[in-house]
């Protein structure tokens, strides 16, 4: 198992996880922080499809955290379909407020700390 950096804010320490798996060019699963990162990419008729799954270390962070894929995922998206993608380190509050609402309608786990919100 191999131990690798993330920089989740741009004037931010590094972060450490380990790397689970990597089955290149189908498979990774990682730890970043107390949670798993597990990505899957599949053949499909029309492409491939991304399977994302985060299994979380806190229960209270899964509208927090969904909400955040959400926006990269959506960036993805934008950026497969040849469109500019600002990425997370843009100003994506913006995007990721309205996720983070819906996600808190539907009532999912909430209630972990916003980065860059007072506690």
């Amino acid at each position: 198992m191999a131990t690798s950096s993330f920089f989740p804010e741009p004037h931010s320490d590094p972060e450490t996880g380990t790397v689970l798996v990597y089955g290149a060019p189908c498979t990774l699963a990682f730890t970043w922080g107390g949670d798993e990162i597990h990505f899957e990419v599949e053949p499909t008729a029309d492409g491939c499809a991304l399977t994302l799954v985060n299994v979380l270390e806190v229960r209270n962070t899964a509208a927090r955290n969904a909400a955040g894929w959400s926006v990269c995922l959506a960036d993805l998206d934008r950026h497969l379909d040849g469109s500019d993608a600002p990425g997370h380190r843009g100003d994506a509050s913006a995007d990721w407020r309205p996720f983070y609402q819906t996600y808190l309608g539907e009532g999912m786990p909430s209630g972990a700390q916003i980065p860059g919100e007072s506690a």
